[in-house]
């Protein structure tokens, strides 16, 4: 019989043994499943290696200088190009100012409430990778009857 396939959350495939093993045989009495990666590891590599120079990258020490030096120094600049185009006058550097303080804030918000749909925040990625864990540690010390068991009603609530 050919080996079934099967994903589980976050595990990939499981790929249950073909069949019982013999009596003293490495191995016997311990389920045999081999998980492949459904990329969360990878992607996590891939995450960090980024085609953007590590200046640009805020996943980066460099990116997070850069970017925090750009964000301060963008208002003056922008204030120099007001004056020399005719706005000035005493409230050119208070509207300025807000401007950015209330662009700077929305931004912020509109990166939070982007995070928290996506369920990108810290503490549900931390969750959900220590429940991956904990299926892992369990599906290791299952026997193979158990595996099996739990691919049959897998595949009957799949149907």
């Amino acid at each position: 019989r050919a080996p079934r396939t099967t994903a589980m959350r976050g595990l990939g495939p499981v790929v249950a043994p073909p069949g019982p093993r013999a009596p003293g045989a490495p191995g016997a009495g311990r389920a045999s499943v081999a998980l492949a990666s459904t990329g969360s590891d990878s992607e996590a590599e891939g995450e960090t290696k980024s085609k953007v120079p590590f200046v640009f990258d805020l996943r980066t020490r460099g990116g997070v200088v850069f970017w925090g030096l750009a964000i301060t120094v963008l208002p003056f600049p922008v204030y120099t190009i007001a004056e020399k185009l005719g706005y000035g006058g005493d409230l050119l550097g208070p509207i300025i100012s807000i401007s950015y303080i209330l662009l700077l804030s929305g931004g912020w918000v509109a990166s939070y409430v982007y995070r928290v749909a996506n369920k990108g925040m810290t503490y549900a990625q931390q969750l959900r990778d220590y429940e991956d864990q904990v299926l892992q540690k369990r599906l290791e010390g299952l026997r193979d009857d158990e595996i099996e068991a739990l691919l049959d009603e897998i595949d009957y609530e799949r149907e």
